[in-house]
């Protein structure tokens, strides 16, 4: 996949057919379920795989961290990320069935057998006791204030968040701080990302739980 190597990846022979085969399963379901709004295979790979990608430019997707990606859609950013880096523990929550559907046939065409797709909610999902994760990743769900207080259960004490986004972030972390701290979480840094192919600004807000 061009531009990878610009993210400081290198992707095994695996790895390149398993984005070959989550593109043409992709491209085929969104013709039925309206996965993504991003149809070609140029705009899959620049929207959805390396703006994925590039949260391993935070240096804390590292092998063997346990990462839960709330609000997945049609697996994004946490199966690329597994894909890439298959030493990641990584489960996928997904409110629509109909979408959880499409992750499991997905995952079946994929042959990985070690992320979990879970079909529900957050906060219901933190009820269950192995639920401790490293990070938590969402991408495009609801704002943070929402994704932190519904998923903050699920982060163990020092694990992160990682919110990627593209505009007004300054404005919305200072309405948010407070409510931050009531739940035991504060903001680590804002990070700038480089997203190859892309115009537009990206950049991932960590935020760390500090206390239980």
């Amino acid at each position: 996949m061009k531009g990878a190597a610009s993210l400081g990846l290198t992707l095994s022979a695996t790895a390149q057919q398993a984005f070959e085969i989550y593109t043409c399963e992709l491209m085929e379901w969104s013709a039925r379920l309206n996965l993504t709004g991003h149809r070609g295979r140029r705009e899959i790979e620049i929207f959805h795989y390396l703006d994925s990608l590039s949260l391993f430019q935070t240096g804390h997707l590292t092998p063997g961290r346990k990462v839960l990606d709330v609000g997945t859609g049609a697996g994004f950013p946490g199966l690329p990320l597994r894909i890439a880096q298959p030493l990641l523990r990584v489960t996928l929550i997904e409110a629509s069935r109909k979408k959880a559907v499409f992750l499991r046939h997905l995952l079946r065409s994929l042959g990985i057998e070690d992320v979990a797709v879970v079909t529900g909610r957050a906060e219901d999902h933190a009820r269950e006791p192995s639920a401790a994760y490293d990070i938590v990743l969402s991408r495009a769900v609801a704002g943070m204030e929402k994704v932190c207080a519904w998923s903050a259960p699920l982060l163990r004490e020092g694990g992160l968040f990682l919110f990627q986004k593209s505009r007004g972030v300054a404005e919305e972390l200072r309405s948010i701080r407070a409510a931050l701290a009531a739940d035991g979480l504060s903001v680590r840094e804002v990070l700038s990302l480089e997203v190859p192919y892309l115009a537009r600004p990206r950049s991932v807000v960590i935020i760390e739980k500090t206390r239980v």
